[in-house]
């Protein structure tokens, strides 16, 4: 049930007003990476929150200056939510499609990087029930 909740918080964006039909190809198979990345970032992000909570794993903390160092899992989804949404309206609203490429790309990127490094602390991207 987690996993579904934060799913669907996660993916909200793109069950708006989307126009994603209109973009190429390339600019969904970017955006469907994206948003795959950003579940896990999101799941790794939940389990610091339960690990630092549980005291196995004090020495973790959120690297995400906007968040805080130590954000609660309420915090963390109303975060991912909220920025997911802002990004996917700016990428449908760029009108040059190299642009929305572009932009993906970078944000595919940093999401890699940002996954890796989570998974190279310790944390990984599992669900508990």
């Amino acid at each position: 049930m987690k996993i579904l909740i934060l799913s669907i918080l996660i993916l909200l964006p793109s069950l708006g007003q989307a126009k994603v039909e209109d973009w190429a190809d390339t600019d969904k198979v970017l955006y469907n990476t994206l948003l795959t990345l950003q579940v896990m970032d999101t799941i790794q992000t939940m389990n610091m929150v339960e690990c630092r909570n549980n005291k196995t794993c004090i020495n973790l903390y959120e690297q995400n200056p906007l968040l805080g160092k130590y954000p609660n899992k309420k915090e963390v989804l109303v975060f991912k939510a909220g920025v997911n949404y802002a990004l996917y309206k700016y990428l449908d609203n760029l009108s040059y499609h190299e642009d929305r490429r572009v932009s993906l790309a970078i944000a595919v990127g940093i999401s890699v990087l940002i996954v890796g490094t989570n998974a190279s602390h310790g944390l990984s991207f599992s669900v508990r029930f």
